[in-house]
């Protein structure tokens, strides 16, 4: 819980400098720090991007939108799309990993458990297609059903499978919108290294910088959005929905018992019947 909320005090501190203090902030930290160093080293940057997926995934206050935008930018639309995929899926299967090991205390903690009984309740019986809808649309949150994948009965073979088929649509837009938002990145790149000095300038000027701070305003506004709404809509919904569920179970169980019982006690007058009747 500790370290939960750490990561929300550090989202916050860098969110507040960035859109605040130094709007250049964040796009020049990906463009120093992400898309020159990838781009130089080839094929080897694809294995360094799996990485940043999955430090993301697990503890980085930067959205995954973030960083496949960044692969658009780096590769462009195929390259970005396929290499974005693969370290979205990696990053998939190592969050669903460490949710079953021990991921249901953490929610328990951060949610309730009522939330987190209904959580799975609706993960265990409809899975597939809540963890395939919200990995298809694009700048929708989907590791709260990441996390409850893992830690309900959802077996992994069909989290990867829905996981597989939702995650093409978003790498895909996250891809194209990199080619189309970043059209001057390679003036950027190339003034980068071989005029330092009239860098900063163009690049607080630059389509790149604009359009990274336009994108992640987006993001998060949805991101906050979306908490909003299943904190005050969604899950008080599901808790409602759960606990009728649960009563309807337990009377229909209640009326098993008695007809059961009804049944047992019919047999043993029958029995007892006979017994008489023989004698």
């Amino acid at each position: 819980m500790i370290f939960f909320i750490a990561i929300v005090i550090l989202m916050i501190g860098i969110y507040a400098y960035q859109f605040l203090i130094d709007d250049t902030f964040l796009p020049r930290i990906v463009f120093l720090y992400v898309i020159v160093p990838l781009r130089g080293i080839g094929i080897w940057g694809a294995f360094v991007f799996f990485g940043l997926m999955v430090l993301q995934s697990i503890i980085a206050p930067i959205p995954s939108e973030m960083v496949l935008f960044a692969g658009g930018l780096i590769w462009g639309l195929a390259g970005g799309s396929i290499i974005g995929y693969i370290g979205s899926m990696i990053s998939a299967i190592i969050g669903y990993y460490i949710a079953k090991r021990g991921g249901k205390p953490l929610a328990v903690n951060s949610l309730g458990q009522k939330t987190v009984d209904s959580l799975e309740y609706y993960v265990t019986k409809y899975g597939f297609v809540l963890v395939m809808g919200m990995r298809m649309i694009p700048m929708v949150p989907y590791d709260l059903f990441t996390l409850a994948s893992g830690f309900t009965q959802m077996k992994m073979k069909s989290y990867i499978i829905s996981t597989g088929i939702g995650t093409i649509t978003r790498v895909i837009f996250y891809a194209w919108l990199g080619i189309v938002v970043g059209g001057d990145i390679d003036t950027l790149i190339l003034t980068y290294q071989n005029n330092p000095a009239g860098f900063l300038q163009l690049f607080e000027s630059s389509q790149y910088m604009q359009s990274f701070n336009l994108i992640l305003g987006i993001i998060i506004g949805v991101v906050i959005i979306g908490f909003f709404v299943f904190y005050i809509l969604v899950f008080p919904y599901m808790k409602r929905h759960y606990e009728k569920q649960k009563k309807r179970r337990k009377g229909n169980k209640m009326l098993e018992n008695e007809i059961v019982a009804l049944v047992d006690e019919i047999t043993k007058n029958k029995k007892n019947e006979g017994k008489e009747t023989n004698k």
